[in-house]
């Protein structure tokens, strides 16, 4: 396998200065993670270990290799995605800034965030592990519709030998292809999902946008929690017809609702903050982060049903 220089192993599939928002109140660099399905011993450095675990963010939210992109047949390797993330990342962090100081957005840093929101759905493990992601289907269904059309290009050019030869080229190519596809379907899945990785859709986009957006400050003992897959929404009815919520740091979390809410910075109740910390800990897939070391985090990360529905 041929690889080349500089490329970074250590993928962030959050985001390092996102997390930096929910580390730990005495020492900034570091943040506790929790793994779902471990009981409460707490410790230092080491996740697989300890739970929570006093990590830094450099280690935190990182997964080895997530984001490296193989050539689909053939052995050259790159961080052509990770780098694009970034760069990414790197127009939204100014906006992540201006709330955690309490400034409302312009409408044109909101279209702006909501990219970045939902391009967060898009990068985590849990969106690449969707038994509902429809992309190998989707696959499958566009080799069976380019074959039909080829058919009948070569029915309808049978006397026309240039023609004829060309388009038989082609569904030589197109059958090498879907045998390729066939023999090996999770290096084939994870190729689509990278080359989709940083393509959100402007439709759920620009929705999400045109929402009532509240922020909620949490001046609680009881922080926000954040964690591997920290955007909630109804996944069976999407945005159109749930309410959105995305914890921005410790003590703010934003609520995005089709309901006459206002736009503006307003102080929690206990029950929204619960509420919000059990649709984080329903969707993450195995880690949730906090800047505090306490034992309810644990109880909430395993409980494994709560009933969460379409409001916050």
């Amino acid at each position: 396998m041929k690889m080349k220089e500089g490329i970074r192993h250590n993928n962030h599939i959050i985001p390092r200065f996102y997390l930096k928002g929910f580390t730990d109140s005495v020492d900034t660099k570091f943040i506790w993670v929790y793994t779902k399905g471990k009981s409460y011993n707490p410790g230092k450095q080491n996740v697989d270990i300890y739970s929570p675990c006093l990590t830094s963010t450099r280690a935190a939210g990182a997964q080895f290799d997530f984001y490296i992109y193989q050539h689909l047949e053939g052995n050259e390797v790159d961080d052509l995605h990770e780098k694009q993330l970034e760069k990414i990342e790197g127009y939204s962090q100014p906006i992540l800034q201006k709330i955690r100081e309490r400034r409302l957005i312009s409408d044109i840093e909101k279209l702006s965030f909501s990219e970045y929101i939902m391009l967060l759905v898009k990068r985590v493990p849990y969106q690449r592990n969707d038994p509902n992601n429809n992309v190998m289907k989707a696959a499958g269904e566009s080799f069976i519709d380019l074959e039909k059309k080829l058919n009948s290009f070569l029915e309808k050019n049978k006397k026309d030998e240039v023609r004829y030869k060309k388009l038989m080229a082609s569904k030589k190519e197109l059958e090498r292809l879907k045998t390729f596809y066939y023999k090996n379907p999770e290096k084939v899945r994870q190729h689509l999902y990278n080359q989709s990785l940083t393509q959100t859709s402007l439709l759920q986009v620009r929705v999400l946008s045109s929402m009532n957006w509240t922020f909620l400050i949490n001046e609680s003992r009881s922080p926000f929690l954040t964690s591997d897959n920290p955007v909630y929404y109804d996944r069976v009815v999407g945005v159109n017809q749930s309410d959105v919520s995305f914890p921005i740091s410790s003590n703010i979390a934003l609520v995005c609702s089709w309901k006459n809410e206002p736009y503006a910075f307003i102080k929690a109740t206990e029950e929204k903050i619960r509420r919000i910390n059990r649709r984080t800990c329903k969707l993450s897939t195995n880690h949730l982060f906090a800047s505090i070391n306490e034992e309810w985090i644990t109880k909430m990360a395993n409980k494994s049903r709560y009933e969460i529905g379409k409001r916050v």
